[in-house]
């Protein structure tokens, strides 16, 4: 039987329908594009799918950093899906061998915390730090490289 934790799905997702619940300093989203830049590669980031206006949105659950340093490079992303019919032994399968980083939200994969509190929780996150998205802040922060490059003596 196949696991649920992914749904097959177009593996490419635009930056723009990545709303983030963590905004990231701009030297910590630098790090990740350096090493993007250098080759490296990094888990999926996890989201859920949130319908929000007449496209499908989805908030980052996990990996808000790397989705906009992915958006920064205009690079396509690894992402999974977290649902209600996620197999949490199966999640942890995968989260062991490094196909998705460690998931913070332990009480999620615990039981502790329903799906509908998880989605709540990150909605509320999103709506305080700005409602923003991972390519809206990919945009902010290439300008201030460009003024940084500008700016700094030769």
């Amino acid at each position: 039987m196949k696991s649920r934790i992914m749904k097959k799905r177009k593996t490419v997702i635009d930056h723009e329908l990545l709303l983030l619940t963590d905004i990231g300093k701009y030297e910590d989203v630098q790090w990740f594009v350096h090493r993007l830049e250098e080759g490296d590669q990094f888990p999926a980031i996890a989201v859920v799918p949130l319908n929000k206006f007449s496209r499908r949105h989805f908030l980052i659950l996990d990996g808000n950093k790397r989705a906009v340093a992915h958006a920064y490079l205009n690079r396509p992303i690894r992402f999974f899906e977290i649902s209600s019919e996620l197999q949490i032994d199966a999640f942890l399968e995968v989260e062991s061998r490094a196909g998705v980083a460690g998931f913070p939200h332990r009480k999620f994969l615990t039981g502790e915390k329903s799906m509908k509190e998880l989605v709540l929780h990150a909605a509320l996150a999103y709506q305080e730090r700005g409602m923003r998205t991972a390519l809206d802040l990919a945009q902010e922060f290439r300008a201030i490289a460009k003024e940084r490059k500008v700016t700094s003596p030769q």
